[in-house]
């Protein structure tokens, strides 16, 4: 269930509290296979959009990693790689990484590396998830970044239909903030609010990208939600290339997440 939190000018999503056991539980069904091989999936916008801001060998930091798949593909890139994350105990299968990706248990917004000490810093869906806000994460995100050193940030956003569902009055409003902190889950924040933040901390916005355009309509259009749930699914060749056309028609306007790409001056 979704809300609008007017003072804040963001969305809230009520459903499971996503604390520390949730992570775990969730990090730790996941699927581990990506470890055995090293070949990286064709068209990953994370690999691509690394290489096109940083060279190759660059030290990059995953905060927030999770099962860390994309730090792996990152390394088996050429990349240096540091994959963080505050659950302690992921599976024994996460080991593999020997020496090839330096896992670490932290948590992201207390970074235990020096000042200036990364390249680049990837973000992939977690300032959402805080209730209390996430000016400590973009404080270390400031701290550990390289001069000219860049920050990969994505996150859940209010994208134009949201926007017209806020205008029309669509959403209730959030008013309930107790309940809100028990079963809260993350927020769709309002990307110019957070790139004002970053700007302030000494970075300049240089791209934003909205993706995962068939997840915000699946959300947020009801009646296109069985028809997209549909073909997002079908494994047949023409189907899939209707649906890869219709997510990338529908990112500027339905996508779910946007990725802003910041440069440290």
């Amino acid at each position: 269930m979704k809300y609008f939190d007017k003072q804040n000018d963001r969305l809230v999503y009520i459903q499971q509290n996503a604390d520390k056991a949730f992570w775990q539980d969730h990090w730790r069904k996941q699927d581990y296979s990506f470890l055995n091989t090293r070949n990286i999936p064709r068209n990953n916008f994370i690999i691509e959009t690394t290489k096109k801001y940083l060279p190759v060998n660059s030290l990059l930091l995953e905060g927030g990693c999770g099962t860390a798949k994309q730090s792996w593909y990152l390394r088996c890139t050429g990349f240096k790689v540091i994959a963080m994350d505050y659950i302690s105990s992921l599976p024994e299968k996460i080991k593999e990484f020997g020496k090839e990706v330096r896992y670490t248990v932290a948590d992201t917004r207390h970074i235990p590396l020096p000042e200036h000490s990364i390249d680049g810093y990837w973000s992939l869906g977690v300032i959402e998830h805080w209730y209390g806000g996430y000016e400590q994460f973009v404080n270390e995100m400031a701290r550990v970044i390289k001069p000219g050193g860049y920050l990969f940030l994505t996150f859940p956003w209010v994208n134009s239909i949201r926007r017209l569902k806020i205008i029309l009055k669509k959403y209730p409003l959030f008013t309930h903030e107790e309940q809100g902190i028990k079963q809260f889950y993350q927020f769709a924040l309002e990307k110019n609010d957070v790139a004002h933040k970053l700007t302030r901390k000494g970075f300049e916005l240089v791209k934003q990208a909205p993706y995962d355009g068939l997840k915000g309509i699946r959300e947020d259009v009801p009646p296109l939600k069985g028809i997209v749930t549909m073909i997002s699914g079908s494994k047949r060749q023409l189907i899939r290339i209707l649906s890869m056309a219709i997510n990338r028609v529908a990112c500027p306007l339905a996508g779910h997440m946007i990725l802003l790409v910041l440069k440290k001056k």
